[in-house]
C-alpha cells in the first residue's frame, strides 16, 4: 500500500514544546488593557472580548490587529500599515489578513456588508467605525468591579461544577495561547530541548516542499538553520543529555537518520532506510525507534541498535493494515506508545510493554490522530485525533482509567506536548482555507454567479443540471453537507453531529445525493433528499465503502475492500442487491463506452485492463470525470484540468491554475448538460507551533 507520511494536516510528527517566549506584540501604548468597542468589552492581556455576559477568545494575532485599529479609531489604517505594525516586517500573504479580519468579524458579529463595527475601504485598509471608550470614568469602573464579582462567581460554581463532572468522566484543561513561530508556511514536528531553553523544529516555506530544520532560542527571535542542505529534513530529536540531535534526511529516495551537534558543525549518520524511518531515540543515545515494512508487508515499528546495525521487530500489525507509525519512548524508557492504521480512514492509539511485549489498544475507532507525546510523569499519553467530525487533544492514562481534554481556541490543533512541570502545552495549529470554483467546458456554456466561498474549508463539490452545488464545510463547526443555487446564501442540508461527511454525488433527478458517513470506525453510505432533507443508510460496513457514484437514479456504484484488494460494486437502492462490477478498481465510473476507473497505489485512469490516461496520480483517484467522449482531469504536474479525447486519443489544457488541488479527495466534478467543470483549490496552508497556558 502507499501512503504519504505527510497527510497535511492530518498526519505529522510528535511535538514537545514549552517556555513563555517574547512575542511582537504591537502594545499599542494609548490602549488601555481594557476597552470598549460599541458594546463589546475587550481584554486585551486576557486576548478575551465579551457582551452581554458571554464571552470568547481570540487568537493573540486578532487581538493584536484589533487594538491597533482601535488606537488608529476613526482613522483608516492601510493594509501596509496594518502589516508593517503587527508583522514587523514579517511576511504574510493577503489571505492570512483577510482571514484574520473575517474572525474578527465573526467573533464581533459584525455584518460585512453592513458593518457596525469594522469597515473595509476598498482596494485601501480598514477602519473602525464602532464607539472606542476607556475604562477611564468612574461609574464603568465600578460596573467592572461588579462584573468581576459576578464573573468570579460563575468561575467557582463552574470550577465546582467541573470537578464534581471530572469525577466521573475525566478532567479538562481550559488554555490560552500564543505563538512561538509565525512563519509563511509550515512549521511542524517541535521539540524542546531537556533544559527548556531551545526548540528545534522543522520548517517549510510557502512555495517550496523542502522542509528544513531550524532551532530556535526561546525567549529570543533568533531562529539558526541547524539543516539546510537542499534535501529534506524532517523530525528533530532531542538526546537525553541535550547535547546531540538526530534528525531524518532523505536523499534520492532513500532515508537516513542523521546525529548533530544543537549548532550543526558535525553530521554523522546512524543508519539508512529504505522507507522513511519516523524515528524515536533512547534516552542512553544506543537505540533508536524505526518504523519500516515488515516481512507481511505492513509498517512496523522496529528498535535499531545503533553501534551493530542490528533491527528487532517490535509491533506486528495485520497483513492488509497500513501498519504502524510515530513510535515514541515513555520516559522510563519502558513503553512505545504508537499508532496503527487499520485502513485509509481509521487508525488507533496502542501502547507497548516492552518488558513482557504486550500491546495494548488505548482507543476505539479514531479517524485520524496526527502526533503523540508523553506526559513528563510517565503513564499518560498525549495526542490529537480528528473523532466525530472535530479535532480533540486528549491525554489517555496507559490503563484507560482516566481521559483529559484540553480546550484550545484553536479549530485543527495537533502534536501535543508538555512542559518538565507540566503546566504548559504547546501544539501545532494549522490555517487551512479551501475554496470552490466553476470552469467553462466550452466557450457556449455560460457561467453562473456563486456566492459559496467562506474563510472555512469548503471541499468535495458537485453540481446537478440545475446548476445546484452541493459541498462540504465545516463552517459550522463540523463538517456538515451544504448546497446553493446561484447568488443564492448557502443552506445546510444535514445535522450529523459527530459524523465524518465526504465525496457527496448528485443523482440524475437532480434531488437525491449520496456520500460517505465516518462514525467511531463504521463507514456507510448514506443517501439525503434534498427536498425533505431526510437521510437514508444505504450500507454500512466495519471495512471501507468509498467513491460513490450513480449508474441510474436507483443503482450506485461504490468500491469496497476484499481479501486484500479494491473490489467495484453496485448496490440497488431497492432490491439492495449488491453487485460485483470489476475486481482491483478502486474508483469507477460507469459510462455507455464502458467502465473507467483507477487502481489503488497506481498512477493513471483504466480501461480493460489498459492504461487510458497515465497523467493522473494515484491520490487524484477522485479528480476525474467523463463527459461527452471525454475524460477531464487534474494533471498536478502541470497544475492544470486537462481533458483526454478518447477518440483522438490527445490531450489539450482547459484551465492552468494558481493553486493546486487537494490530494486524496473528491475535488473534481462537471456537469456535461451546463458544460461546467467545478473544483476546489487550497487557497492557503499555513501551521505555527504554539505556546497554551492555564485561563
Amino acid at each position: 500500500m502507499s501512503h504519504l507520511h505527510y497527510e497535511t494536516p492530518l498526519c505529522l510528527d510528535t511535538a514537545i514544546l514549552i517556555q513563555p517566549i517574547h512575542l511582537h506584540a504591537v502594545n499599542p501604548l494609548s490602549m488601555k488593557k481594557i476597552f470598549t468597542v460599541g458594546s463589546w468589552k475587550i481584554e486585551k492581556n486576557l486576548n478575551r472580548i465579551s457582551l452581554d455576559g458571554k464571552s470568547k477568545i481570540l487568537a493573540p494575532k486578532e487581538m493584536e490587529v484589533l487594538c491597533y485599529l482601535c488606537e488608529k479609531a476613526p482613522n483608516l489604517v492601510q493594509r501596509e500599515e496594518l502589516h508593517n505594525e503587527v508583522w514587523k516586517g514579517v511576511f504574510v500573504n493577503e489571505n492570512t489578513i483577510n482571514r484574520i479580519i473575517a474572525n474578527l468579524r465573526k467573533a464581533l458579529e459584525d455584518d460585512w456588508k453592513s458593518p457596525q463595527t469594522i469597515e473595509t475601504v476598498s482596494k485601501s485598509g480598514y477602519r473602525i467605525i464602532g464607539k472606542v471608550t476607556t475604562n477611564s470614568n468612574k461609574p464603568f469602573q465600578k460596573a467592572s468591579n461588579l462584573l468581576v464579582v459576578g464573573i468570579s462567581l460563575v468561575i467557582f460554581i463552574g470550577v465546582l461544577f467541573l470537578a464534581l463532572v471530572n469525577v466521573r468522566s475525566g478532567d479538562n484543561r481550559f488554555l490560552i495561547s500564543s505563538p512561538i513561530t509565525s512563519f509563511p508556511g509550515l512549521e511542524l514536528e517541535a521539540e524542546l530541548s531537556p533544559d527548556e531553553t531551545l526548540l528545534a523544529f522543522s520548517r517549510r516555506d510557502q512555495g517550496n516542499d523542502q522542509f528544513d530544520i531550524y532551532i530556535n532560542v526561546l525567549g529570543t527571535d533568533t531562529y539558526h538553520p541547524l539543516a539546510a542542505t537542499g534535501h529534506n529534513e524532517t523530525n528533530p530529536i532531542w538526546s537525553g543529555s541535550g547535547k546531540h540531535l538526530a534528525y531524518t534526511r532523505e536523499i534520492d529516495g532513500a532515508f537516513e537518520v542523521v546525529k548533530t551537534t544543537i549548532f550543526g558543525k558535525e553530521h554523522t549518520s546512524l543508519g539508512t532506510f529504505t522507507s522513511d524511518p519516523t524515528a524515536d531515540w533512547s534516552k542512553n543515545e544506543k537505540w533508536l525507534l524505526i518504523t519500516d515494512e515488515s516481512p507481511n508487508g505492513s509498517i512496523a515499528v522496529f528498535g535499531y541498535e545503533i553501534a551493530t546495525g542490528k533491527r528487532k521487530q517490535l509491533t506486528f500489525p495485520d497483513q492488509g493494515s497500513y501498519g504502524d507509525l510515530e513510535p515514541t519512548f515513555s520516559p522510563s524508557g519502558k513503553h512505545v506508545a504508537f499508532r496503527r492504521i487499520h485502513n485509509e480512514y481509521v487508525q488507533d492509539l496502542f501502547v507497548l510493554n516492552l518488558v513482557d511485549t504486550t500491546e495494548k489498544r488505548l482507543t476505539e475507532g479514531k479517524i485520524r490522530i496526527s502526533g503523540i507525546a508523553w506526559t513528563p510523569s510517565g503513564g499518560r499519553i498525549t495526542y490529537s485525533s480528528l473523532f466525530n467530525g472535530r479535532w480533540k487533544m486528549s491525554a489517555i492514562d496507559i490503563d484507560q482509567s482516566r481521559e483529559t481534554t484540553f480546550h484550545v481556541n484553536d479549530r485543527v490543533a495537533t502534536h501535543p506536548g508538555f512542559s518538565s512541570d507540566n503546566s504548559k502545552l504547546l501544539y501545532v495549529r494549522w490555517n487551512s482555507l479551501q475554496n470552490i470554483s466553476l470552469t467553462l467546458l466550452n466557450e457556449q456554456a455560460l457561467l453562473p454567479g456563486l456566492d459559496i466561498n467562506s474563510v472555512m474549508i469548503d471541499r468535495d463539490p458537485a453540481i446537478n443540471s440545475r446548476g445546484q452545488v452541493a459541498f462540504v464545510s465545516n463552517r459550522s463547526g463540523a463538517d456538515q453537507l451544504w448546497i446553493t443555487r446561484k447568488q443564492n446564501t448557502p443552506l445546510r442540508l444535514t445535522q450529523l453531529e459527530g459524523i465524518a461527511i465526504s465525496s457527496p454525488k448528485w443523482s440524475s433527478n437532480n434531488e437525491d445525493i449520496v456520500f460517505e458517513a465516518r462514525d467511531r470506525g463504521k463507514i456507510s453510505l448514506s443517501v439525503i433528499n434534498t427536498l425533505n432533507k431526510q437521510v437514508k443508510q444505504v450500507l454500512e460496513s466495519n471495512e471501507d465503502l468509498l467513491n460513490p457514484s450513480w449508474i441510474d437514479h436507483n443503482t450506485i456504484l461504490f468500491s469496497s475492500f476484499e481479501n486484500e484488494r479494491w473490489v467495484a460494486k453496485s448496490i440497488n437502492l431497492e432490491t439492495k442487491q449488491i453487485k460485483t462490477i470489476r475486481e482491483d478498481a478502486f474508483k469507477a465510473i460507469e459510462t455507455e463506452r464502458g467502465l473507467y476507473y483507477n487502481r489503488y497505489g497506481m498512477d493513471g485512469i483504466w480501461k480493460d485492463d489498459e492504461v487510458v490516461v497515465d497523467a493522473l496520480k494515484w491520490n487524484d483517484y477522485g479528480n476525474w470525470a467523463i463527459s461527452g467522449g471525454r475524460i477531464i482531469y487534474y494533471d498536478r504536474t502541470r497544475n492544470s484540468i486537462t481533458a483526454y479525447d478518447l477518440r483522438t486519443r490527445n490531450s489539450q489544457v482547459i484551465q492552468k491554475l494558481d493553486k493546486s488541488i487537494p490530494t486524496y479527495s473528491h475535488s473534481l466534478e462537471l456537469n456535461e448538460n451546463l458544460n461546467l467543470i467545478i473544483y476546489s483549490t487550497i487557497e492557503s496552508l499555513e501551521s505555527d507551533v504554539m505556546l497554551a497556558t492555564e485561563l
